[in-house]
Order: structure tokens, then C-alpha cells, then sequence
């Protein structure tokens, strides 16, 4: 194999690694939920969470492709990983309240 193969390769495994972590980290989250209320949060909380990211990933796309300019990429990108960190921290407080709640 060449570098550009080898670089293939490594990008490819990356991506899947990423993504299948994210599930992992998903189905757990679900699944670790103690009532039917946290269940139903955590799920539209997930779902609102994982289409963020496919319309990032869209959006990256469609500067790769020249279809919107490339600037756009670090300001979808930015965007993104600086509303993530909050909306967790959001997230893992309304989940702990409703766990709390009889």
C-alpha cells in the first residue's frame, strides 16, 4: 500500500470509530435510564443531538465539494463542538432531575 491508501485507511477506521462510539455512548444512555420519563428525554435529546451532527456533517460536505465556500466548514464547525459542551452539561442536569423526581 501506498500513503494515500495507508491515509484512506486510517481516515475510514477513524470515522467508524467515532461513530460507533457515539452509538455505544447513545444505546447506554438510553438504556441505563431509570424511569420511563428520563427514557423518553433521553431520547429526543439523542436524536435532536445526532441530526445536529448529520447537518454538520452535511455541511462540511458541501464545502469539500465547492458548493458553499470554505469558510462556512470552520464556522459549522466552531458552531458545533462549542454548542456540544453546554447542551451535555444541559442535558445530564434535566436527565439527573427527572431521575430525581418520584
Amino acid at each position: 500500500m501506498d500513503n494515500l491508501q495507508t491515509a484512506f485507511v486510517i481516515i475510514v477506521l477513524g470515522c467508524l470509530t467515532g461513530l460507533s462510539g457515539g452509538v455505544i455512548g447513545t444505546w447506554f444512555s438510553i438504556k441505563n435510564c431509570t424511569n420511563d420519563t428520563q427514557r423518553r428525554f433521553m431520547v429526543k435529546a439523542s436524536t435532536a443531538i445526532w441530526i445536529l451532527f448529520f447537518i454538520m456533517f452535511i455541511g462540511i460536505v458541501l464545502t469539500i465539494r465547492g458548493i458553499i465556500p470554505q469558510w462556512y466548514r470552520w464556522v459549522i464547525m466552531g458552531v458545533f463542538f462549542v454548542g456540544l459542551v453546554p447542551s451535555v452539561m444541559l442535558v445530564n442536569r434535566q436527565h439527573d432531575e427527572l431521575g430525581k423526581a418520584p
